[in-house]
């Protein structure tokens, strides 16, 4: 079921860069489910974690332009020990393939990458390593 113009059009992104980088593992959304996903196996995340807006226009209500910026973690999670060095080969290709993309939402707004980050470091999480990324968008708005 179709969410938010913004979080679907990267959801697009992250399948159409999986399937560039011939990544197979899952992705899950734990954003639209109260169920803790299964750690049993490999899996990518996306959160979102909001921005800022501003008008960029005036004087015409409803039909300004709002220019945002924010962020996006694309967190790898995968089971201690063996995983561990595909997930970092699997983040590493990720990494790339967001890295200056140009993409749209459902209602024809650009969407830009502007940075990538390195991988954190990782962190252990419920018994998974999780490596993450952060996605630097802008996008306009209009409204």
């Amino acid at each position: 079921m179709p969410g938010d113009p913004l979080r679907d059009a990267f959801r697009t992104l992250l399948a159409t860069v999986k399937t560039e980088k011939s990544i197979a593992w899952a992705t899950k959304d734990t954003l639209n489910t109260a169920e803790n996903p299964d750690a049993s196996g490999p899996y990518l995340e996306l959160a979102f974690d909001g921005g800022t807006e501003e008008q960029g226009t005036f004087g015409a209500p409803g039909s300004n332009l709002h220019d945002e910026e924010g962020q996006v973690r694309l967190n790898i999670y995968m089971p201690m020990g063996s995983e561990q060095a595909q997930g970092e080969v699997y983040a590493w290709a990720l990494r790339n393939g967001f890295r200056a993309r140009k993409f749209q939402t459902s209602e024809g707004r650009d969407v830009y990458i502007d940075a990538v980050t390195p991988m954190g470091g990782g962190e252990t999480m419920g018994g998974m390593w999780v490596e993450t990324i952060a996605l630097s968008y802008r996008t306009t708005n209009l409204g």
